[in-house]
């Protein structure tokens, strides 16, 4: 199977897109139309590294700004993460941005 009827397959076939869509009853058969465009949504996640740096540990300090204009060490191997989320509707409905934080507490600083 070559690409294209990969993805035709993936699209059209007896598993495809179009006949969950149809089995689901959110898009018409004869048409194709989505029947309720605010039930199709899609999401998207990405990492916001934390203190992190590119040289693994290899020796170079980097700094950041803290209170007060303060420089903080940051260390090198750090990469940690938080994750980012946010999710739209085929309608065009933006939902709130969701953050994951990589703690066992919440600061009230972070909770917006």
């Amino acid at each position: 199977m070559n690409c294209d009827e990969a993805v035709e397959e993936h699209f059209k076939g007896i598993h495809g897109l179009r006949n969950e869509l149809i089995a689901a009853g959110l898009m018409d058969e004869a048409t194709g139309a989505i029947k309720d465009p605010s039930r199709i949504m899609n999401i998207d996640e990405t990492p916001q590294f934390v203190g992190y740096a590119d040289n693994k540990g290899g020796g170079k300090k980097k700094y950041a700004a803290g209170e007060d204009d303060v420089c903080l060490v940051v260390a090198t191997e750090n990469r940690e993460c938080n994750t980012v989320m946010m999710c739209w509707g085929l309608d065009g409905m933006q939902y709130g941005v969701q953050i994951i934080v990589a703690r066992k507490a919440i600061s009230e600083n972070l909770a917006i």
